[in-house]
């Protein structure tokens, strides 16, 4: 099971790629607010009936101790946050555009590692393939810039 586990972050990046595309379509009717609710409602559901499947239950006397309550708040209120700019991007400009330019938030997990945690998660091989992620989100954006939208309903 332990060597499953490696690939899960593949399976989450086909199913967000999935959902990425389907939301663009959903925000043909829908606004964001409206979705962030629906996405907000069904998390809950999620959670209460993961028990069932032999995951812990919820256990939310945990998230409020003393010693967690500052981080969980501030960690959920920046999820947020990124749900609301990351659904508008998808929203005003699209998807793939959208997931594109996320896709930089890579460079920052080890800097605020760094910065809040003291870990130090990187070396020279994650330097290197972040320099080159973050290239191809230059190269997009600029790819952009220059057709002027002409590929997409994109206006960066």
């Amino acid at each position: 099971m332990e060597k499953m586990v490696v690939y899960l972050p593949i399976v989450a990046a086909i199913f967000w790629g999935a959902t990425y595309v389907l939301t663009e379509r959903v925000f043909q009717t829908l606004n964001v607010p409206t979705w962030m609710v629906i996405g907000g409602l069904t998390m809950v559901l999620v959670g209460l009936i993961l028990p069932a499947f032999g995951m812990p239950a919820v256990d939310l006397k945990a998230a409020v101790q003393p010693n967690v309550i500052g981080i969980v708040l501030f960690a959920v209120l920046l999820a947020r946050l990124a749900d609301l700019s990351i659904l508008s991007s998808i929203k005003y400009i699209n998807a793939t555009y959208a997931a594109m330019i996320e896709i930089c938030y890579v460079l920052f997990v080890p800097v605020f590692s760094y910065l809040i945690f003291g870990y130090r998660n990187f070396n020279m091989t994650t330097i290197i393939g972040g320099l080159i992620i973050f290239a191809g989100v230059v190269i997009v954006i600029r790819g952009q810039y220059l057709t002027d939208g002409a590929e997409s309903h994109a206006t960066i």
